[in-house]
C-alpha cells in the first residue's frame, strides 16, 4: 500500500491527519532509520494533556515511505480510539478499559489474522507490564544488542542500553505459539531508567521496544530543556512516570528488582480474552481496526507514577 491510497486521511484543515513529518536517525548524513509522525487534528481529542509526548501516529523503518505509511495507519488507530470514546464506547468495551490498550490498525490488504495478532499483542504488552509490577520477580533473559546502528542512536544520551525478553503463551485460536515481550531499558548515569516495550512473535518487536525507548529518551530531554524539576509540574500520568523513574537514582534498580534473570524463561500462562472485535468506522475500506480486551487488565493510566507502565 502506498501513501496515495491513504491520502484522503491527510488534510491540513479538516484532518483527521493534518501533517506528516519525517526525520532520519541518528543524523541526516547517517540515515540508518526514518521516523515519521502523523499529527492528528485537535478536534479529534476529548482530552490531550501530553506536553512532551505527542498524541499522534508514529512509524519507524529503514525506508522513509514505509515509515510514513506506518505513521498514518497508527494515526488512524488513535483516531479510531477517540471516535469510539466519543460515540459508542461500549461497542469497543471502553467501559471495561478506557485506555488505548489493545487497539491495532493495518492497511486493508493485510490479513485479518495479522490484525488480530497485532491487537492481541498490544493488549498482552500492557497486561504483562502491569503483571511485572504487581508480582514477585518475573523471569527474563537479558539480550545482547550488537547492532551498531542502534547504538549510534543513543550516543547523545548519557547511560547504557539493556534489553530483556520474556514469554507468554498465546490464548488465540489462530496462533498456538507464544509471544515474546521485550523491555528495552536505558540506565542513565544518575541511576535512573527510561524504558520502551513491545510484544510480538518475532525479533522485530525487539526493535520496536528500542525505538519506543528512543522516543521516551527524547521526551525526557525535552523535560530537562524545559527545566522540569518535580513530578508535580507534569500533568499527564505517562509523562509523570517517565520523569519519576528517570530522575530517581534508584530507578534502574527498582526495575531490576522486578526481574529474575535466567538463561531461558518459561512462558507465562496467558490471560483470558474478554473481547475481540473489528471496529467499523470512517477509516474503512482502506484501513481495518481491531480491539482486544484481556481479563484482569487494569487501565494502565489508573495508578500513580510509581508504576513504570508507559
Amino acid at each position: 500500500m502506498y501513501v496515495s491510497n491513504l491520502s484522503r486521511f491527510i488534510n491540513s484543515i479538516s484532518g483527521p491527519i493534518i501533517s506528516i513529518t519525517s526525520t532520519p536517525y541518528p543524523s541526516y548524513l547517517r540515515r540508518y532509520f526514518w521516523h515519521s509522525t502523523a499529527l492528528l487534528h485537535e478536534n479529534i481529542f476529548l482530552t490531550d494533556n501530553f506536553k512532551f509526548l505527542k498524541t499522534c501516529g508514529g512509524g519507524w523503518s529503514i525506508d522513509k515511505l514505509t515509515s510514513q505509511i506506518k505513521a498514518i495507519v497508527e494515526g488512524i488507530e488513535r483516531w479510531a480510539y477517540f471516535y469510539y470514546l466519543k460515540n459508542t464506547p461500549k461497542d469497543a468495551r471502553l467501559d471495561i478499559d478506557g485506555s488505548t490498550t489493545g487497539f491495532a490498525a493495518l492497511p486493508a490488504d493485510f490479513s485479518e489474522k495479522k490484525l488480530i495478532l497485532n491487537s492481541y499483542s498490544e493488549a498482552v504488552e500492557r497486561w504483562f507490564l502491569s503483571f511485572l509490577w504487581e508480582n514477585e520477580k518475573t523471569k527474563f533473559k537479558e539480550l545482547s544488542v550488537k547492532d551498531k546502528r542502534v547504538m549510534k542512536m543513543f550516543s547523545n544520551f548519557q547511560g547504557k542500553l539493556h534489553c530483556y525478553t520474556s514469554k507468554i503463551l498465546s490464548n488465540l485460536q489462530i496462533y498456538n505459539g507464544y509471544l515474546s515481550v521485550y523491555i528495552s531499558a536505558f540506565r542513565l548515569n544518575n541511576g535512573g531508567v527510561i524504558i520502551g516495550s513491545s510484544c510480538g512473535v518475532d525479533e522485530n518487536s525487539l526493535y520496536h521496544s528500542i525505538f519506543e525507548l528512543f522516543i521516551h529518551c527524547l521526551a525526557y530531554k525535552r523535560m530537562k530543556d524545559k527545566d522540569i524539576r518535580k513530578v508535580s509540574e507534569i500533568e499527564n500520568i505517562i509523562e509523570r512516570r517517565l520523569f519519576n523513574f528517570a530522575v530517581d537514582d534508584n530507578g534502574f534498580n527498582k526495575l531490576l528488582g522486578r526481574i529474575r534473570l535466567v538463561n531461558e524463561p518459561k512462558a507465562i500462562k496467558h490471560p483470558k480474552i474478554l473481547f475481540q472485535k473489528f471496529l467499523k468506522g470512517p477509516w474503512e475500506p482502506e484501513v481495518k481496526v481491531s480491539r482486544v480486551v484481556l481479563e484482569g487488565i487494569n487501565e494502565f493510566t489508573s495508578d500513580n507514577e510509581n508504576k513504570l507502565v508507559l
